[in-house]
């Protein structure tokens, strides 16, 4: 960990010396602590206890730290070790002035917590750490980490045998050509057990019929029968809009761990090699999808409630409406009243 020493000498030409820690010390004293705290009782003098018997030498801000940590989360954050880790380091930052160290404390062991669920939302599977993922998934550790390519490694590989996905092209009438993803027959299989036993549970937006179990383009054209004006929206690249942060955070509301959120979203997603470029989804991505767009849903209402209802599959959305006021959008060479759907693309 390295610091800086910083001189400022004063209008009397007194020095006044101030210990400034760089941002891979306070990273590094961030995760330290956050492990020490997490690792028992949580009051402040037992936090402050393990502490510093974790730094040495023992920085007088420590308690000063401890205390904003216990005012700003009154229970452990068990599930979210790293947005601890980033709160303690911003709070080193504006404290660390105090210590009378030109250099930041030293790491003399790691303290490692045991992880926990947070809030469950939904009846999904308890998988409280990576050991417990490996477990339901049966995998072990290194098949686990192998698959799930957290690092996207397979973007820089040439060699389809070091690969956990194939890819080839598809041409399109009129449109660009799409490149299909194929994970390969092991990793295949763990999607689809993460999407029935993990993502089936989540439930979808009442307005979603495209991959929902129990609802089908029928359903979804059903609920338009019978309006005056039938607006499609078709949009564009819906899939591949989807970014693995907005997955990582559906699977963080779902009450899993920091962790396990990362490992799920890495087995979930993927990063093609830069001269492929990606388009549809894989097994575990309609659902998903379908969940990262609950805000648009929810975007979508404001506008229906005035049009009339709305309704989504996949990526189009259907909103109808009963209301003479809204038929201007119909083209001028068609009569008032006709069922016209109007497709639009953007």
């Amino acid at each position: 960990m390295q610091g800086t020493h910083d001189a400022e000498q004063s209008a009397r030409g007194v020095g006044i010396v101030r210990c400034v820690y760089g941002p891979r010390a306070r990273s590094d004293l961030g995760r330290a602590l956050a492990g020490a705290f997490l690792a028992g009782p949580w009051n402040e003098h037992a936090m402050v206890r393990r502490a510093g018997a974790t730094l040495q030498p023992r920085p007088r801000w420590l308690r000063d730290i401890a205390r904003s940590v216990v005012e700003a989360y009154a229970r452990p954050p068990a599930d979210r070790p790293r947005e601890l880790a980033r709160f303690v380091a911003a709070r080193i930052e504006a404290l660390s002035s105090r210590d009378p160290y030109p250099q930041p404390p030293h790491v003399r062991h790691w303290i490692i917590p045991e992880p926990a669920m947070g809030k469950l939302r939904w009846p999904v599977p308890r998988l409280a750490s990576l050991a417990d993922l490996a477990a339901f998934v049966e995998l072990s550790h290194g098949q686990l980490e192998w698959l799930a390519d957290a690092w996207s490694l397979e973007r820089t590989v040439a060699d389809e045998r070091l690969r956990n996905y194939r890819y080839h092209w598809l041409p399109r009438a009129g449109g660009a050509v799409r490149v299909i993803e194929r994970p390969k027959r092991r990793l295949k299989e763990i999607q689809r057990k993460l999407l029935h036993d993990l993502l089936c549970l989540v439930p979808a937006h009442p307005a979603a019929h495209g991959f929902v179990r129990g609802r089908s383009a029928r359903t979804h054209a059903a609920q338009h029968v019978g309006s005056t004006v039938v607006l499609r929206l078709d949009l564009e690249d819906f899939f591949a809009s989807i970014e693995a942060r907005r997955v990582f955070g559906i699977l963080r509301t779902c009450g899993y761990p920091e962790g396990v959120a990362h490992a799920l979203t890495a087995l979930m997603t993927n990063v093609v090699p830069a001269r492929e470029w990606a388009a549809l989804p894989r097994p575990t991505q309609d659902l998903r999808a379908i969940s990262a767009h609950h805000a648009l849903g929810r975007r979508r209402r404001s506008g229906a409630r005035r049009l009339g209802h709305g309704r989504r599959f996949p990526d189009r959305s259907g909103l109808r409406t009963h209301h003479g006021a809204q038929l201007q959008a119909l083209p001028r060479d068609e009569p008032a009243g006709t069922n016209q759907a109007l497709p639009l693309q953007f």
